[in-house]
């Protein structure tokens, strides 16, 4: 699984990544520095080799869907959104992490 993040959630997906590696998931991290434009081919070399992204942003999706066309449905996208108010818990990311992964939520 590729954890794509910018700003501030690329800190705060570092536990939730750790979690999911202790418990026998690969995880790698695409920390974007800019988002426009695109890294395209970024996302498109990586499909090929990765089972699934999960893509962690501050609101209800939008830079999922970049990722989404990138791939081209050669590996799963999955969202880990959050509207304001707040910040994720590491339990929230690592559940997104196991679903791009296909596997059972962690408890």
């Amino acid at each position: 699984v590729v954890v794509v993040t910018y700003g501030l959630t690329a800190r705060l997906v570092r536990p939730a990544i750790e979690q999911a590696r202790r418990k026998g998931i690969k995880v790698g991290h695409l920390r974007l520095v800019t988002i426009w434009p695109f890294a395209e081919w970024v996302i498109r070399e990586l499909s090929g080799k990765v089972g699934g992204f999960c893509v962690v942003e501050m609101n209800l999706g939008q830079l999922v869907f970049e990722v989404e066309r990138c791939a081209a449905g050669k590996a799963k996208t999955v969202l880990c959104g959050h509207a304001g108010g707040g910040l994720f818990t590491i339990e929230e990311i690592r559940d997104k992490i196991f679903e791009a992964a296909g596997e059972k939520v962690a408890k």
